[in-house]
């Protein structure tokens, strides 16, 4: 920086006692030594002091892709030599980059207007800078001989541009062979920079009540100082209040060093703690990255070692999360379902949950206790810190505990627990023996819920996991107050989740049966009270039953003058069904009538009647709904490998029950009850000879 030493004309007279002015006009080269020797270079010195190089406002440059010229907007700058560079509305610019770099005569300019001006690119390519560099130009105006400032724009080679301040980057542009705008970023344009030790920000003010008044206050300061950088609130009538300070090597950063609550992302909420963040994640990173915190007790105060709890740390490393205090005692690992708690050599075992100690967890009343031979989950008791005795919490209760141990080499699993009579002696209540598998009550055993048995090695006397016999009555009896009170699951495509063999009823179910898949049956039919005898009799019927899904709907309709009607149909009929068939019949008198529109938008037509003639109908239609086009219906199919040779219905071709699929479905039940089994098929028999009478003699009555 270069600062020029400034004088300007003695207006005075000052050899008398009392200094007058001067008489006369002011001569030429007394206004020379004024401006240029005194207000031009105070200025200049000014702007070099206060302001470094760069754009202060405006100077926006643009251009449109793959078009020539460039762009650039009214603003202002200044240089390093502290002159204000100025593209006014009604001023000129100098463009052309091949004159000198000096003198004022003879330059020629352009317009610059209230859109700036635009920069022709033509015959200019590759990456280059747009520039800007002080100038002025001498002109004629009203007669008088004048300096004009004319901005000097040019696009220079990023390789021999010297950034001396005086010419100001703009914009980097990228220009094709012919001068055409391919990419056009700011680059290292540089923005104006203020120079000074204190900045005092000042808030509009006023006074309350009479007289009125209206100024302003100091309201916030940042300044540099030995200590560093500070941001000081200044509230009215009190003492600055730092909130922000930096060190003067810029290591360390205080926010409220004198106290307060710091948000971050409240919008426009209260911080309501020393730090309050919402809307995002607190994030430490690094070599000593982690949240540290005091305990409360300590007053606040840091300690750099702990060894009694003082000061905590949340930290990560080597893939799980630690709690520190002078060592790690928690860690959270994602690995292996990843939570250990632990003193600092037991850390990397890697178990999901592992305490170190005796008396294990607690949860109110109920503790987790154990050692190296035995481990125990107990309510109301625990086991002392030196596994010398139990201890009872509440001695006015009684206590449980769940003993595992593998005493005297017995794997065990076992259940005591205390009396009100007795409240620190234990009761043996049920042992399971490791070795045996074998179950021990000794007081017997009653279940009301749930009972979930499972073999992994099935006995072959059994079938299934749970098997219940009963000489009379009912075997099973499953009640559900709020739920399903039986559930039958298969988990293999060929077996059957529920099986039920009786004669004559297999099941009998009072309710409403919901069936998602396929009925199979061998007759389908209803069985209701006789209308006319409901005491004494019952009345059947059969099912209609087709090679096809048929769908079946009828009714009555009535022709107009004209002997035409028209059926309406559901709306969803043609979503359900297709192919249709049609059956038309008279009542009470003869015509030709006939189906003059087939089903078509929810309706067909008939024509041919008479008028008022009543025409029954009866419509058919084969289902092509989703569930069944993704379901066809086989009308002949071969049976399975396993069911050859056996009959849905054995009677019906002399066979007896042993013929039927069923039983080679089920031969592993029939096997495992071979008695069970031939008192069925001797029922059945006997139950089809009777049937069989039965009809016969209905038969032959007929």
């Amino acid at each position: 920086m270069s600062v020029t030493g400034l004088i300007r004309t003695q207006y005075w007279n000052v050899s008398g006692p009392n200094p007058t002015p001067r008489s006369g006009n002011t001569s030429h080269a007394e206004s020379r030594t004024d401006f240029e020797g005194y207000l031009l270079a105070a200025d200049a010195a000014g702007n070099q002091a206060l302001l470094g190089s760069g754009v202060a406002i405006g100077l926006r440059v643009s251009a449109v892709a793959g078009a020539a010229g460039i762009t650039i907007g009214l603003g202002t700058a200044y240089d390093a030599d502290g002159r204000v560079i100025v593209l006014g509305d009604d001023g000129v610019a100098v463009v052309d980059p091949q004159i000198g770099a000096g003198g004022v005569q003879n330059i020629p300019t352009v317009p610059v207007t209230a859109d700036g001006l635009v920069f022709d690119t033509a015959g200019v390519s590759g990456e280059l800078f747009f520039t800007v560099t002080w100038r002025e130009v001498e002109e004629v105006e009203n007669g008088l001989l004048v300096l004009r400032q004319a901005p000097w724009l040019r696009l220079v080679d990023p390789a021999t541009y010297v950034d001396d301040g005086l010419q100001l980057v703009l914009a980097l542009v990228t220009l094709d062979a012919t001068g055409l705008v391919e990419d056009l970023v700011p680059g290292p344009r540089r923005l104006v920079s203020v120079t000074a030790g204190r900045f005092e920000l000042r808030l509009p003010s006023g006074a309350a009540g009479t007289p009125f008044a209206a100024d302003q206050r100091p309201a916030a300061q940042v300044g540099l100082a030995a200590g560093g950088l500070g941001i000081d609130m200044l509230p009215a009538g009190g003492a600055p209040a730092r909130v922000l300070g930096a060190d003067p090597a810029g290591n360390h950063l205080t926010l409220m060093p004198s106290g307060g609550d710091v948000g971050i992302g409240l919008r426009g909420g209260p911080a309501r703690r020393t730090l309050h963040v919402e809307g995002g994640e607190i994030h430490s990173g690094g070599g000593g990255g982690g949240f540290s915190f005091a305990d409360r007790s300590t007053g606040g105060g840091f300690v750099e070692i702990p060894g009694g709890g003082q000061r905590w740390v949340w930290y990560a490393n080597n893939g799980a999360a630690r709690l520190w205090s002078g060592a790690d005692w928690l860690a959270v690992r994602p690995k292996d379902g990843g939570l250990r708690m632990e003193t600092a050599a037991h850390l990397e075992v890697g178990n999901p949950l592992a305490v170190a100690s005796t008396v294990g967890i607690r949860q109110n009343r109920l503790y987790l206790s154990g050692d190296a031979g035995w481990s125990s989950l107990s309510y109301n008791a625990v086991h002392n810190a030196v596994n010398g005795d139990w201890v009872f919490p509440d001695p006015s209760r009684p206590a449980v505990t769940l003993e595992m141990d593998d005493s005297g080499g017995v794997p065990r699993f076992a259940v005591f627990t205390t009396t009100p009579a007795n409240t620190s002696a234990w009761q043996f209540r049920m042992g399971v023996d490791g070795n045996t598998g074998k179950l021990s009550v000794p007081g017997g055993a009653s279940f009301d819920g749930i009972v979930s048995v499972n073999t992994s090695t099935p006995n072959p006397r059994l079938v299934g996991s749970l098997q219940v016999t009963s000489a009379s009555g009912t075997g099973i009896c499953a009640i559900a107050q709020d739920g399903t009170a039986v559930t039958a699951l298969a988990n293999k495509a060929d077996r059957i989740g529920l099986v039920a063999i009786g004669t004559p009823t297999a099941a009998q179910f009072n309710g409403d049966v919901s069936v998602s898949g396929t009925l199979f049956a061998g007759a389908k039919q209803f069985l209701i009270d006789h209308p006319l005898d409901p005491d004494n009799r019952v009345l059947a019927h059969a099912s209609v039953e087709s090679s096809e899904r048929v769908v079946v709907y009828s009714g009555t309709v009535t022709c107009d003058a004209e002997g035409n009607a028209t059926v309406a149909l559901p709306d969803w009929l043609e979503a359900l069904a297709t192919d249709f068939r049609y059956q038309l019949t008279c009542v009470g008198s003869h015509a030709p009538v006939y189906v003059s529109r087939p089903v078509e938008e929810n309706s067909f037509a008939i024509a041919g009647g008479t008028a008022d003639l009543t025409v029954s109908w009866q419509l058919t239609g084969v289902r092509h709904d989703p569930w069944a086009q993704q379901n066809d219906l086989l009308v002949e199919q071969d049976k399975q490998e396993r069911e050859r040779g056996f009959y849905e219905h054995p009677e019906a071709y002399g066979r007896d029950l042993t013929a039927s699929v069923h039983w080679a479905r089920n031969d592993e039940v029939l096997r495992a009850h071979p008695i069970l089994a031939r008192q069925v098929v001797r029922q059945r028999a006997e139950h089809e000879e009777e049937r069989m009478r039965v009809q016969d003699i209905r038969r032959a009555s007929s």
